[in-house]
């Protein structure tokens, strides 16, 4: 049986390579063109856990002594702070600010970086990521960022 089998393949050696070719392009078009359509599609439809309907980034860094507007009686880490604290009470006192949160750099959604980690156990494997904010008077990260607890939803 299996000599008559090889017989008849070997016969139509010709069709069975033009079928191979054929699967070979279609393949190729689902792979390259179907599949990233699923895929981006797919991951649209996955809800991001926050909300960044009316939310603004507000980048504050200080000067360092080689810049040419450094002001070295400013160059304190309590200057420093208080500067920043009153910055802070003046954008969150303006009518329009619902709410606020300081965070370090990397640590907001959509930002350029992000800090995390993969943790592993035996086949299980576990991706986290997290936000580093300060607890400033009156600032909440969570309201911020309209973040929601997954299993609650709240």
């Amino acid at each position: 049986m299996m000599k008559i089998i090889r017989h008849q393949l070997w016969n139509q050696r010709r069709q069975n390579g033009w079928i191979f070719v054929e699967l070979v392009i279609v393949s190729f078009f689902l792979w390259t063109v179907i599949d990233p359509i699923y895929v981006l599609t797919s991951n649209l439809a996955i809800a991001p856990g926050y909300d960044e309907e009316r939310a603004y980034v507000l980048h504050m860094d200080y000067y360092d002594e080689l810049h040419g507007k450094f002001d070295k009686t400013q160059d304190s880490v309590a200057i420093r702070q208080e500067n920043l604290y009153r910055i802070t009470r003046l954008v969150k006192n303006c009518p329009e600010v619902e709410s606020f949160a300081l965070v370090t750099n990397a640590s907001f959604p959509n930002c350029n970086s992000w800090n995390g980690g993969q943790y592993f156990n035996d086949t299980l494997k576990v991706h986290s990521q997290y936000y580093l904010f300060v607890q400033a008077e009156g600032g909440d990260v969570f309201r911020t960022f309209g973040m929601k607890d997954a299993k609650s939803g709240r």
